[in-house]
């Protein structure tokens, strides 16, 4: 089932519409450049399109269990009903073994397995793995794998201290560093200026050889580890999703996303642009550089940094606006975009901040051309659930200066930044869901809708 977030004005005011629509996906190939994986794990076989081994120039089976751990965290199988899902669901993975047994190599063959990647058409590489010798030749290979088009990920260390680790730290490459589940920086993390991003990265449960004698083989299949290791490939996934909405995106672009979306941390830990946000970098990222790639639109609505001195209630962020004008009194725009609800999924949670905005006020208060904002679900069977409601003569407003509605006065007022949260109920088979927003219908430029920090998730 297919759903949409729609934000609509029109003669009858703005609306947010949950819409099932299809959308077509592709999805980038990630190779994990690594100890090898379990060709035949449940959870990671179906998902091998190609293998390279250049430890002993046999299959790339996983005698250590390190490969097939940060090859599950990026792209395990998703709805199987076994173990975990992994970040990207979509994406297939390509396979280059260069760590023995004991999850050890040489500088040489981590370029070389970085080369081998890119040569076999890799959209994304993930070396989980480095350190100080060879770091010439990995830099190579780096900059050879961004000329091929490919992205480089790679874990910042486990050395717990500011030492630069390569290829993590080579130029074009995004060093990720580790957190705890507290978004503190993990004790084993390295740090510097030289990272990019942090992810999760302590206690993540992922996919391991299931039997056998190896380091992390086990009975199950799965196991939770701990290092940068498992922070590499949080942020690969999280850019293969990125790339499966937007693929025209170069690399530049895509880190630029997951920096701008990310959650901020203090500047003490020294972890990059902070900790990765995958719902933000896909669902609102393109709010956050202005163009709402991923949103449909019509006349006007936008993304704005402020409307007069406000701004968005996320310091620094930017704002969706839907309006009923100005050009010519225009009485329709529409925001909207696409995502998907999975099966056997019978409800989810929305939240989003907005603000109502009006010409009205103060003069026009308690007169009937009473101007107000309606926040509701509208279900596929036609039931109405109010969410929220405002007016010019029942909703509290303060006067705020300089915003121009051409044609009216010099006075507007607004509510403020109100938050709303909800839980949706959704099921299968036909039908529109919509968050609906209505004034009373004039087709005056005089008020306007602010949204922002809009999340299908719970906090």
């Amino acid at each position: 089932m297919m759903c949409g977030l729609r934000l609509q004005t029109a003669q009858r005011g703005p609306s947010i519409r949950l819409q099932r629509l299809q959308q077509p996906i592709s999805w980038p190939r990630i190779a994990i450049v690594d100890s090898g994986i379990d060709l035949d794990h449940p959870d990671l076989s179906s998902k091998i399109v190609k293998i390279k081994d250049l430890v002993d120039s046999g299959d790339p089976d996983d005698e250590h269990g390190h490969g097939t751990h940060v090859a599950g965290i990026a792209a395990a199988v998703t709805d199987n009903s076994k173990g975990i899902a992994g970040v990207s669901w979509g994406s297939k993975i390509f396979v280059v073994r260069v760590f023995d047994s004991n999850n050890q190599g040489t500088g040489i063959r981590t370029a070389n397995g970085i080369t081998e990647a890119a040569n076999s058409g890799a959209r994304i590489i993930n070396i989980s793995g480095g350190g100080a010798s060879e770091k010439a030749a990995k830099c190579k290979a780096v900059s050879y794998a961004i000329s091929k088009g490919a992205m480089v990920v790679a874990s910042a260390g486990n050395n717990g201290n500011s030492t630069k680790s390569y290829p993590a730290a080579c130029a074009g490459a995004i060093a990720v560093g580790s957190t705890t589940n507290s978004d503190s920086r993990a004790s084993y993390s390295n740090f510097g200026s030289w990272v990019d991003l942090a992810a999760p990265g302590t206690n993540v449960l992922s996919t391991v050889p299931v039997g056998g004698s190896c380091k992390f083989c086990n009975t199950t299949g799965y196991r939770k580890l701990s290092g940068t290791s498992m922070a590499a490939p949080m942020v690969a996934g999280a850019a293969a999703v990125v790339l499966s909405r937007e693929p025209k995106l170069t690399n530049a672009e895509v880190e630029t996303r997951l920096k701008r979306t990310a959650f901020k941390l203090p500047a003490s830990l020294k972890l990059g642009a902070g900790r990765i946000d995958l719902f933000e970098a896909v669902f609102n990222g393109s709010f956050e550089e202005g163009n709402l790639a991923l949103w449909k639109r019509e006349g006007t609505a936008s993304s704005k940094t402020q409307l007069g001195p406000n701004i968005s209630p996320k310091a620094g962020d930017r704002m969706g606006s839907v309006s009923t004008g100005p050009e010519d009194a225009q009485s329709a725009g529409t925001l909207y975009q696409t995502f998907t609800i999975q099966p056997g999924v019978t409800s989810f949670p929305i939240s989003f901040q907005y603000a109502f905005v009006t010409e009205e006020y103060p003069e026009w208060v308690g007169t009937p051309y009473d101007d107000s904002l309606k926040i509701k679900l509208i279900t596929p069977s036609g039931s109405e659930e109010l969410l929220t409601e405002e007016s010019v003569n029942t909703s509290s407003f303060t006067s705020i200066e300089g915003i121009d509605f051409p044609g009216g006065d010099e006075t507007v007022g607004w509510t403020g930044w109100k938050s709303i949260s909800k839980t949706i109920s959704v099921t299968d088979g036909a039908g529109t869901y919509r968050i609906e927003l209505e004034d009373t219908g004039d087709i005056i430029y005089d008020t306007e809708t602010l949204i922002d920090d809009i999340k299908f998730k719970l906090n």
